[in-house]
């Protein structure tokens, strides 16, 4: 093991692996190892200078570079990001290389681990910058700590996932309502019965991600004191607050048509599939997609009692682009910690083209709701929010996030909130102003009967 304490050592560390080094390919990705540590800067605290001077990095083996194309990933400059190795990994001041990277990436990889407090150190830190704690985190705070738990295990402090989830369900609504002109109070109450499913269910998703991703989390600085993976929560406590969560989830389902209610329980397996995704594939925000925008589909049954795939399915497909972008972003925050330990993202999957991949994601998403505002013969109150709204909010989104940085990534993140938030006006104004030009001729429909009697 090859200590480092500081970049005076360059010199005599770098000669000692000339005279030592028993492997071309060791010696040369240990070389480069020292290199990258050499030019690197960052800023930092007094507690992660101190972590710097006795941060220590493993020299590989002989068995690390029995791929061909990770000998390549050294010697090529700009080699894409190839498949990460699942490994352990074991402690904050001993980063194990054990992945196969481009150059550019490892010298930021190198950066962020050299900058990684130790255990000891994180309990000194001050809270982090990256959650803004707002009204619920405080009246959370007040509440005694074993019942803030439960409230932490749902996300209830950080209600943007909820919001995330809730917006295309309402989009569907109001969308359905202007074509076979619901009466404002139906919309009103469906939308609430959609508000509270969507806190219900993102609460029970929340949990079921935490219960699979409990040894993940411990591994990730960001999540790592959450209750499940710091041990402040018992496993068979989660499981029962989630048997509580469906439960609810289930008695608002059944306020609904049987439509309804059946394409409600198809979203189930997907929800569940979610953090297995993680395991075994780069793309687990598509399986995310699948799941946050299911109320795309059930806004339309529950007003008409089934759905109009020339709406619901472009809108669907719009919010998985959606969720594409938003959730990419969101999953830069922890890429290095996930190269750590072996989960998988988009975020490393894209790498550094992570930004010109999100603009297409972003031509489909405005693409795929111009289609379906088309197609449910939406006026130009609908198109003036997409063409002057939410266009230049992923404009503004993507050339202002900065992927390496994740305060950048989580103020980006949270920001798509904004951008349902104006699809959801845009809509509801739509929807009046359709009542308004119709009002002298209603349209009443069987089809619209949504409750049961």
């Amino acid at each position: 093991m090859l200590l480092l304490p500081n970049n005076a050592t360059f010199s005599l560390a770098s000669t000692l692996l000339l005279q030592n080094a028993r492997h071309t390919t060791s010696f040369a990705f240990s070389f480069y190892q020292l290199a990258a540590l050499k030019h690197s800067t960052f800023t930092s605290t007094p507690i992660q200078q101190n972590a710097l001077r006795t941060s220590s990095f493993s020299l590989p083996t002989p068995s690390s570079f029995q791929s061909a194309a990770l000998k390549r990933s050294i010697f090529v400059c700009n080699a894409p990001l190839l498949k990460p190795r699942v490994n352990t990994f074991q402690d904050h001041r001993t980063c194990l290389v054990f992945f196969q990277l481009s150059p550019k990436l490892f010298t930021q990889y190198s950066k962020y681990t050299k900058a990684i407090p130790t255990r000891a150190d994180t309990a000194q830190l001050p809270e982090s910058e990256l959650v803004k704690h707002g009204v619920a985190a405080k009246l959370i705070k007040k509440l005694p700590p074993k019942t803030q738990l439960y409230f932490y295990i749902m996300r209830c402090d950080k209600p943007i996932g909820t919001m995330l989830l809730f917006w295309p369900g309402s989009w569907s609504i109001l969308m359905a309502s202007t074509s076979l002109q619901i009466h404002f109070s139906q919309v009103l109450l469906l939308t609430s019965y959609f508000a509270l499913g969507a806190f219900i269910m993102r609460g029970a998703g929340c949990i079921i991600n935490d219960m699979w991703d409990t040894e993940f989390d411990k591994k990730v600085s960001r999540t790592a004191e959450r209750p499940l993976a710091s041990g402040k929560m018992s496993i068979k406590s989660a499981q029962l607050l989630l048997g509580s969560q469906l439960s609810l989830g289930l008695a608002i389902l059944l306020q609904m048509n049987t439509n309804t209610i059946i394409y409600g329980a198809m979203s189930l397996p997907i929800v569940a599939l979610y953090p297995f995704m993680k395991r075994i594939t780069f793309w687990p925000q598509l399986t995310l997609g699948l799941a946050f925008n299911w109320g795309a589909l059930l806004g339309w049954i529950a007003i008409a009692g089934s759905p109009n795939w020339a709406v619901t399915a472009p809108l669907y497909a719009a919010g998985i682009f959606w969720t594409l972008i938003y959730d990419t972003i969101y999953a830069h925050q922890d890429k290095f910690d996930d190269l750590r330990v072996g989960v998988k993202s988009t975020a490393l999957l894209f790498n550094n083209n992570t930004i010109p991949v999100l603009c297409i994601f972003a031509v489909f998403t405005i693409s795929a709701l111009l289609l379906s505002g088309y197609n449910n013969g939406c006026s130009y109150i609908y198109y003036a929010g997409i063409v002057f709204g939410c266009i230049p909010h992923l404009i503004w989104q993507l050339i202002n996030v900065d992927i390496n940085s994740q305060q950048s990534c989580a103020k980006f993140f949270r920001a798509n909130s904004w951008f349902g938030a104006i699809i959801f006006f845009s809509l509801l104004a739509e929807y009046f102003y359709s009542s308004l030009n119709k009002v002298d001729n209603p349209v009443e429909s069987k089809n619209s009967c949504t409750l049961q009697q």
